[in-house]
């Protein structure tokens, strides 16, 4: 066997190895980008499914009509603290709260905006809480060696059209059937015209 014949096996080796290994990256280089163009449509595309028994997270369909019935953008105004600092017992109503405010915004699809605003971190927001009738909760924290009453915040301002608003100046539900009880007719309030009487 002449050097030539044992260099052709190694070749034909070294070709399909080679071969092998471009075959892989161009896999991982497809993969990456169909995942790419996945977190791109996710990111613009939300979409939010129920899949409790007892349809807990899904708001009832008078919610539902009264958002599609929208011929302005309503605007939801959280000034929230941040959920980091908050009591643990406070922190399970905040999800509630960010959780049937998301399915409001979803719902809208567009005619609802939510904004976020932490009064702990800016003065002036603060104060513009406390001028719309906003109340922070002033609750108790208690450590070995001291006690301090912390303001924690947990209101609403809808604003409809620019011109019409109402405030809620605690928004701190148990449950999504509370938060959906107490800011279902806030919306209606703030969405529906005065009504003429008649007599």
């Amino acid at each position: 066997m002449t050097a030539l014949e044992n260099r052709r096996p190694l070749a034909r080796r070294c070709a399909s190895q080679s071969g092998a290994a471009l075959a892989v990256v161009l896999h991982v280089l497809l993969l990456a980008c169909v995942l790419g163009q996945i977190v791109y449509l996710a990111s613009r595309h939300r979409v939010r499914v129920d899949l409790t028994e007892d349809r807990m997270w899904t708001s009832t369909e008078s919610t539902q009509q009264l958002l599609d019935r929208l011929d302005k953008r309503l605007v939801i105004e959280a000034y929230f603290s941040p959920k980091e600092t908050l009591p643990v017992n406070v922190r399970a109503l905040r999800d509630w709260a960010d959780n049937f405010l998301d399915e409001v915004v979803q719902i809208g699809r567009g005619k609802v905006v939510l904004q976020r605003f932490d009064p702990n971190s800016d003065k002036a927001i603060a104060d513009r809480a406390t001028r719309l009738g906003i109340q922070p909760l002033k609750l108790q924290s208690q450590s070995t060696t001291s006690l301090s009453v912390d303001q924690h915040w947990l209101g609403l301002r809808l604003q409809y059209g620019g011109d019409k608003q109402k405030v809620l100046p605690q928004f701190a539900p148990t449950s999504s059937f509370v938060a959906e009880a107490v800011l279902t007719p806030a919306i209606k309030e703030v969405t529906s015209g005065a009504r003429k009487r008649i007599g």
